[in-house]
């Protein structure tokens, strides 16, 4: 499979990767940036016959472990158009969850909960 991911990456992931993208609050370095317009939120690629999200190619592309039940591949850099392999971390459901949690309570160091926020994406209860 590893020959195929590499016949994969030359022809139909590298010549659509942007290494120019946006250095992310928190972030060290630039995102890689799917540049293709992309058929979900991450953009996908078919192997085998089988779509898997843009990310986890890149994921599995170095070799990194398949995810396997109760875990998934989180974007550290919170840009899911992201496949920079150092961008992304294996992490419990659960763990994603509350990260996504943290996120929507926050932004940029504002605590929303304690704004009068009027913003359409609002999504508080």
């Amino acid at each position: 499979m590893i020959t195929d991911l590499k016949t994969i990456a030359l022809e139909r992931f590298w010549p659509y990767v942007d290494k120019d993208g946006p250095i992310m609050p928190g972030m060290p370095d630039e995102c890689w940036i799917w540049s293709r317009q992309p058929s979900n939120e991450y953009g996908q690629i078919s192997v085998g016959g089988r779509d898997i999200n843009i990310h986890v190619f890149s994921w599995l592309l170095i070799g990194g472990p398949k995810t396997t039940l109760g875990f998934l591949l989180h974007h550290k850099c919170a840009n899911k158009r992201c496949v920079r392999p150092s961008h992304l971390v294996m992490e419990t459901i659960v763990g994603h969850a509350e990260q996504h949690k943290l996120k929507r309570k926050t932004k940029g160091g504002i605590n929303l909960s304690e704004t009068n926020c009027n913003c359409k994406n609002d999504k508080r209860p």
